[in-house]
């Protein structure tokens, strides 16, 4: 009797989740809220499916096939209920699988390896199956997401699908949050290290002189939405979204507390950069040091082989494009130590200032690249919530 009216409940508790439930949600970071210790070589992850049609005893849910591989279990949430799909999946199958009500569930579904019998390659599943046989299909009511082929996005493990990383919708809010934030992180280092000719904007604080221009705001909306959103895709489309080694080295964050320390770290970094130069500490020793901090920076928040990339490439662009407004007579540096077109007569002694940068700016735009994604997947995150 008591077995029969936990069915009843749990099928009733299945049944109103399944009506306010919606698309499944985003769950960041890999592992299992179950313990498997009969299964130790199967392999755990937590995983979002793009859409979900509920029938009288099954829900159709769809999943990227690149989302499924050999000898995982997906761990499915369905509102605030955990899901275990308990099978080997082959990853040229159909992906799509029947995710039954929990009373269906047999002692065979949840541990279909308790004997410690080798995992065969497809392991047989009683009520639980990858959906390819017709006769299952045709009892069910099948509703197509239009991006079931490339949007089930995964946050967590070593890869991601690119689309998962940044949202280009998200551009608009990086902009915005760029003008109004940038300046601020700007006029840290600005105390020591440039001089504004154009429209310049001083306050005194109390722990100095903010320097800034109000050239910098759309300059710095520009460059938010290009490195957190638009080069970020594109990177990831060209190099791949896989994660270098076991980083990054703090896993499980939320978007929001990684966005946090990225702006924060940034502040730090770019703050050295201005104290190294206050103590007189030459540009070939600086640089060595905030490239550090910066590549520490990294790989504690991010970890991502394309972001790296992408970083350095900031890293070197980023004062170069720079020197065209220089020339222009928007501002110049103070002390430069790098005068990059010496090659073309434009070094120390040509007399042309606008030329000269400093080499803390490198490790500045290497930071900002990386605070950049960071708040590009918070954006992302906020437009995937249901």
């Amino acid at each position: 009797m008591e077995s029969e009216l936990g069915r009843l409940l749990a099928d009733y508790r299945y049944s109103a989740e399944r009506l306010r439930a919606g698309l499944f949600r985003v769950v960041l970071g890999c592992g299992s809220i179950y313990n498997h210790a009969s299964v130790p070589n199967l392999a755990y992850r937590r995983v979002r499916v793009g859409s979900c049609a509920p029938s009288q005893s099954l829900s159709i849910c769809y999943v990227a096939k690149r989302d499924i591989a050999a000898g995982e279990e997906l761990l499915i949430s369905y509102g605030k209920t955990w899901w275990s799909s308990r099978g080997v999946f082959d990853a040229k199958q159909k992906p799509q699988l029947l995710l039954p009500p929990p009373s269906s569930r047999t002692a065979k579904d949840s541990d279909p390896f308790r004997n410690g019998n080798a995992r065969p390659r497809a392991a047989p599943l009683s009520r639980l199956q990858v959906a390819g046989d017709a006769a299952e299909e045709k009892n069910s009511f099948e509703v197509h997401s239009s991006r079931t082929g490339s949007s089930a996005r995964f946050a967590g493990g070593d890869k991601a699908p690119a689309d998962d990383i940044v949202d280009l919708r998200s551009a608009g809010g990086l902009a915005l949050l760029g003008a109004v934030l940038g300046p601020g992180v700007d006029a840290i280092h600005n105390q020591a290290l440039l001089s504004y000719d154009v429209l310049p904007v001083s306050a005194d604080l109390v722990v100095g002189v903010a320097r800034t221009s109000l050239l910098v705001p759309p300059l710095l909306a520009v460059a938010y939405a290009l490195l957190g959103s638009v080069l970020p895709s594109l990177a990831a489309s060209i190099l791949g979204s896989e994660n270098a080694g076991n980083l990054p080295l703090l896993r499980g964050l939320s978007p929001l507390s990684r966005a946090i320390l990225a702006v924060t770290s940034t502040c730090l970094i770019i703050k050295a950069s201005e104290l190294l130069i206050s103590a007189g500490v030459s540009g070939a020793i600086a640089l060595p040091l905030l490239m550090l901090l910066a590549f520490f920076q990294w790989a504690v928040l991010d970890g991502r082989l394309f972001a790296l990339a992408l970083a350095l490439v900031a890293a070197i662009g980023g004062p170069l494009a720079e020197l065209p407004l220089m020339w222009l007579g928007a501002w110049h540096y103070t002390a430069p130590d790098y005068w990059p077109l010496a090659a073309f007569g434009l070094g120390a002694t040509s007399g042309a200032a606008w030329a000269g940068l400093s080499m803390t700016t490198g490790p500045c735009y290497f930071a900002v690249t990386t605070d950049a994604m960071a708040l590009g997947r918070l954006f992302a995150s906020w437009r995937r919530e249901p």
